[in-house]
């Protein structure tokens, strides 16, 4: 699967959009107080203020959801270090220690174990 930003936009758009729901954007550090969900499609770049603010919303009860490569690299592009998704890894529950996008030849699978 190819990475692609725009692709992925607008693929997030036209769901919503075949559903009749309407869409803004808005950008992450902007008063989020009118929206009940939040969806951050590859924000890949994540100011400390816009990660604070997206929290926030969260916290508020509202609901945030991120696809890949969100929260990669600060405001000033350097790598947010301590594992993706960067500024975001409490709000959204994960931490991912290493990751390396697969090129459209490669495959890898995911299995899960029940915990021991």
């Amino acid at each position: 699967v190819k990475l692609d930003y725009m692709a992925t936009l607008h693929a997030v758009h036209r769901a919503f959009y075949e559903q009749n729901l309407a869409t803004d954007f808005v950008h992450p550090e902007a008063d989020l107080s009118a929206y009940a969900l939040v969806v951050a499609p590859v924000l890949y770049l994540l100011t400390p203020a816009g990660a604070k603010n997206l929290s926030a919303f969260a916290a508020r009860g509202g609901t945030l959801l991120a696809t890949y490569a969100t929260g990669i690299v600060d405001g000033q592009e350097r790598v947010v270090p301590g594992g993706y998704p960067g500024l975001l890894r409490d709000t959204l529950g994960i931490w991912v220690e290493e990751w390396l996008p697969l090129g459209e030849r490669f495959a890898n699978t995911l299995r899960f174990a029940a915990p021991k």
